[in-house]
Formats: structure tokens, C-alpha cells, sequence
């Protein structure tokens, strides 16, 4: 069911899941250009992964300590410390090494050592006191990080300490001898709740469980595009069903005693060994998937730019200043994010032609909005701030033949979690005083640039998709045979904030006479925008980017934004 390139990606993640390596692979993938965690079967091991890696390095360190004679309270009181220090750190500067380095999440595995030290040593009668309160604040820290942590949020780092603390305060409810105070609490929540029938049968099942959810609810975003609730459900129903099979019919009967000595490890390693040979021949491509030729895109929105314009940036998300032509006497400068990047091939190969066209000034970095004075929520995108700061200043100058601006206006009005810094307040974009702020701001650079005789062109956003692979359910499912060699045409309704976006920016613009680009008359005729053309090109990169190689055949309406088109 997976084509060419998903089949690539998805052995190599596999091949690092069985070395328990799948938390170095996800973070040497960490960058702008990842993709979307929900097309990775494999992205929940990489937890596993961390595991293993203590469980090696941990016994190793204990035995380190013994022979230097230092106390194992001490050793995981400074390594938990030292641990938690770097997350809180990371989980600012670098989310990505904070969430899967082994070190930044070290911390959450020693306060379980730490637990357990305390356990057995003298504090052991200090656990029977105040269990109760353990109990229920474990509890509320748990239920506070449900709700409190979010997409948003600097994690793991402080935040992780409501998971981690409540489940430790959890525990160690229930550890040491009980004092008879606390015994009709215990016997409430401890042998009541968590002692129940369904709470044991759900414990015995949840790592199997934890192994089939994310599989199941990954290929079917892969197969479907998106996730409807009822294959939510079903697939929440298929992981129980799947989990308690596993539990039954492997994990407990290879836990059991019937696998003595050197068997059980050896057919571990076999079927590690096993994994990691066949994801190796199909990397070598020795292996093919069914669907290897089927059409998809094969190029993204920057690599142009980064391979005809010089160096790519040294940042996460290529912020910076790319020339085309730089031998023309005069320029374009186009300012804005990938969604005007994805337009430098075909304008590139159009001033290329026509030597009496300017040059080109892309002042581009992914995720930038194109207005001065707003700062970003995600910390990949803070390099555009400067370079926002220094286009506009260039623009001023009235060194530049036209300027023209494009950018995900759907993301960066409606969705982003961008703040204003014009006058230090707090006001968020995505709002409607943040809006008004934003496009005023705009309209006074575009005004001072008309005056000054400079042309100005809007580029508005393009549509949005949720299955941009654009492969057919029937073609991934059925075999060749059976589908005669067709390929139902596949399109999706416009979406209402693409729409609302589109018309906002439009009702902006119009009094600002200026040229305004719409791709949407285009990519989307009476509402539907198909996700293929009529020779099987993908016209999408991923959900929110257009195919460069579609554009280059098919997106004759950026043209409008050259001299010779107006």
C-alpha cells in the first residue's frame, strides 16, 4: 500500500526501530522539512528506544559508582538534576534534542531509580505517611498536564514534571508498609480502583497496546488522507482487539517459564536480525513496494532556490536572501515564505529566457510572515526576523524594479501563534485585532512604496489538502489487475478557512491598487481542487505546498507578477 518514496522513508525507520535506535533517526529527521509525525508508523518507538538505551548505560554507571564508592542516592540525585537541566534548556532552544536526546530524558527514568533507592533504604517507613495526599495530587498533576500542555508548549522540560511528578507521587502511594491511617484510602484507590478487574487487565495490555495504536492510526492517515472518527473508533477497537491477542498468545507464553536459558535472547536476536536484513534489502532496493512507479513529487518548495542561488542558510528553515540573475541591472524583490519559494523554479526559468526581464531577490524563510514587527511562537522561525526587518529596509530604498509578497496568509491570520512586538504588547496575529494590526502595518509599506513609483504584486495563498500523495484508496488496496489500469480521479472541496482567507485578502487589497495573484481560480475551479492533473502530476508537495514540477508545467498565473505580464 506504500509508494515509492513512503516506502523509503518507512524501512529505514523500521530498521532503526529494532537496534532501539528510532530516537536518533527521528531526531537527525528534526527540521523544517520532516515529515508530518503521522505518516511515520514507527514514531511512537522511539520512547522504547530511550528505554533501552538507559537500561545499558544505567547498570554500567551503578557499577561505575560502586567501584568510585559513590552513594546511589547521590548518583541519581546529580544525574537527574544534570538531566533535567539540559531538558529545561533544550525544550527551549532545540525542541527537537530536548523531546528524543537520551540525556534530556534521562530525568523522567532516574526518578523512578530514585524511587526505588528510596524503597529500599532507611527512608523505606517515610513512604508510609501521607499516602492519601500523594495519591490525589499524583492524580491532579496528571490530569493538569492533559490540559495544560499543549502543541505549544517548551516540552518535555518544566512542563514534563506534571506526567512525571504525578505518576512518581503515584507510586510511591502505593509503595512501603501502609499506615493504618491510610489503610480505608489505600483500600479506595489502591485495591478499589487501581486493583480492579478492568484497571489489571487494562495494565496487562497496554504495552502491546502501546505497540498497535499508533501503526494502525498511521497507516490509515496514509491510506485515507485523513482520520474520520469512525475509523478512529474502529481503530481504537482493532488495537485492544490486537493488543489482547499479543498479550495472550506471545508476550505472556514467552514470559512464561516454558523459555529457559539462552532461548528466549536468541530468538530475540533472530527476529531483530531478520528485521534488520530485510529493511536492509529493501533499502538497497532489492525489495520493491507494489506501487514504486507510481507518480509522485520528487522535488520541494526550496530546493531550487538552495541549489541555483548559492548555499542554503544556516538555519532550520533556510531564512535568507537568494538571487536569481544577479548580473541584471535591476531586481524584483519578493518577500514572504515557502509559499512563494515554490514559485522560484518557474519564474527563475521565465527571467532566464527573457533577458530584458529583472532579476530576482527571493527574501524568503520558511514560516515567515511578511510584515515587519511579530515575533514567532516556534523557535525554528525566529531566524525571520531579522530578515523580515532587513527586506523591508531594502524595500524602502527604492532600489528595486517591483516588490512582490506571498505567503501562507491561511496559516499566518487564521492559525499561527505569532505575537505582535510593534508596541511590546501581546497581541496575537491569528485574532482579529491582531489581524487589523498586521494588514494596517502592511498597507503603510505598500502605500510608501506606490508613492515612491515601485509596482507591488500579492501572491494570495494557495489551497490546503489533507491527502496530497492523491493516491487512490483502491489503487494502495487492490492490485493492478483488478483496477483495468485506471486512476480515479481525485479531488477535495475547498475549505472554508482557505476560502475565508482568500476573501479576506482579496477585500484587503482591493483598495490598495495593486496587482493580486489568486491561485485558487486555478488550483480550485467551482469549489473542488483536484489533487492530480490530467497527466497524473501530483499538483501538491505535501498539505499545504504546491508540486514545483506542476507549477513549472502548469502555473502559468504567477506569471502575472513579472513586468511583462501586467
Amino acid at each position: 500500500m506504500l509508494t515509492g518514496p513512503e516506502a523509503y522513508w518507512f524501512v529505514r525507520h523500521v530498521a532503526a526501530s529494532a537496534l532501539f535506535f528510532e530516537n536518533v533517526r527521528l531526531l537527525g529527521e528534526a527540521s523544517y522539512f520532516d515529515l508530518d509525525s503521522a505518516l511515520k508508523p514507527t514514531l511512537h518507538l522511539w520512547s522504547l528506544a530511550i528505554e533501552e538505551q538507559f537500561y545499558i548505560v544505567w547498570p554500567l554507571l551503578l557499577i561505575a559508582g560502586h567501584r568510585m564508592r559513590v552513594p546511589v542516592p547521590a548518583m541519581v540525585a546529580l544525574l537527574a538534576v544534570a538531566s533535567f537541566a539540559q531538558s529545561a534548556h533544550l525544550a527551549v532552544t532545540e525542541p527537537a534534542w530536548a523531546y528524543y536526546a537520551p540525556t534530556s530524558r534521562a530525568w523522567e527514568l532516574l526518578a523512578g531509580a530514585g524511587l526505588a533507592t528510596l524503597e529500599r533504604s532507611g527512608a523505606r517507613d517515610w513512604l508510609a505517611w501521607g499516602r492519601t495526599a500523594r495519591a490525589l495530587t499524583g492524580l491532579a498533576a496528571l490530569v493538569a498536564g492533559l490540559v495544560l500542555i499543549g502543541p505549544n508548549s517548551a516540552f518535555p522540560g518544566a512542563w514534563a514534571l506534571l506526567p512525571v511528578g504525578g505518576t512518581l507521587l503515584l507510586l510511591s502511594a502505593g509503595a512501603g508498609p501502609v499506615a493504618a491511617q491510610d489503610q480505608v484510602a489505600v483500600g479506595w484507590w489502591g485495591r478499589g480502583l487501581l486493583s480492579s478487574g478492568p484497571a489489571v487487565w487494562l495494565g496487562m495490555i497496554s504495552y502491546p497496546l502501546y505497540l498497535w495504536h499508533w501503526p494502525i492510526l498511521s497507516f490509515g492517515r496514509i491510506v485515507l488522507g485523513t482520520l474520520p472518527a469512525w475509523y478512529a473508533v474502529l481503530g481504537l477497537l482493532l488495537s485492544v482487539l490486537l493488543a489482547q491477542a499479543t498479550f495472550r498468545w506471545i508476550e505472556w507464553p514467552f514470559r512464561g517459564p516454558g523459555h529457559q536459558g539462552l532461548l528466549r535472547p536468541a530468538l530475540l536476536a533472530c527476529a531483530m536480525l531478520a528485521i534488520v536484513a530485510t529493511s536492509a534489502l529493501a533499502i538497497r532496493g532489492h525489495l520493491q513496494p507494489r506501487l514504486a512507479g507510481f507518480p509522485m513529487a520528487s522535488v520541494n518548495e526550496w530546493d531550487y532556490l538552495t541549489t541555483t542561488a548559492g548555499t542554503p542558510q544556516d538555519n532550520d528553515n533556510l531564512t535568507g536572501f537568494y538571487v536569481l540573475h544577479p548580473e541584471r541591472p535591476t531586481q524584483l524583490l519578493l518577500i514572504g515564505d515557502s509559499h512563494l519559494a515554490q514559485y522560484a523554479s518557474r519564474l527563475g526559468r521565465l527571467v532566464g529566457q527573457d533577458p530584458t526581464l529583472p532579476g530576482l531577490t527571493f527574501a524568503v524563510g520558511g514560516g515567515c510572515f511578511p510584515v515587519p514587527g511579530w515575533d514567532y511562537g516556534k523557535i525554528a522561525f525566529r531566524p525571520c526576523h531579522a530578515m523580515i526587518d532587513e527586506a523591508f529596509r531594502r524595500a524602502g530604498e527604492n532600489g528595486y524594479d517591483g516588490i512582490i509578497l506571498g505567503a501562507a496568509w491561511r496559516y499566518h491570520l487564521l492559525e499561527s501563534v505569532n505575537f505582535s512586538r510593534i508596541d511590546g504588547s501581546e497581541t496575537r496575529l491569528a485574532t482579529p485585532a491582531g489581524r487589523e494590526a498586521a494588514l494596517a502595518e502592511l498597507a503603510r509599506h505598500i502605500g510608501d512604496w506606490t508613492r515612491a513609483g515601485t509596482t507591488v504584486a500579492l501572491v494570495l495563498d494557495n489551497p490546503s489538502v489533507s491527502a496530497p500523495e492523491a493516491v487512490p484508496i483502491a489503487t494502495r488496496l487492490l492490485p493492478a489487475s483488478l483496477l483495468g489500469g485506471r486512476r480515479p480521479a481525485l479531488s477535495e472541496p475547498l475549505s472554508d478557512p482557505d476560502r475565508t482567507a482568500r476573501d479576506l485578502m482579496a477585500a484587503w487589497s482591493g483598495p490598495l491598487g495593486i496587482t493580486v495573484v489568486d491561485p485558487l481560480a486555478t488550483l480550485c475551479p467551482e469549489g473542488r481542487c483536484p489533487l492530480r492533473g490530467p497527466d497524473d502530476l501530483r499538483r501538491f508537495q505535501d498539505a499545504s505546498h504546491l508540486n514545483p514540477l506542476w507549477i513549472d508545467g502548469h502555473g502559468g498565473y504567477i506569471d502575472a507578477v513579472l513586468p511583462t505580464a501586467r
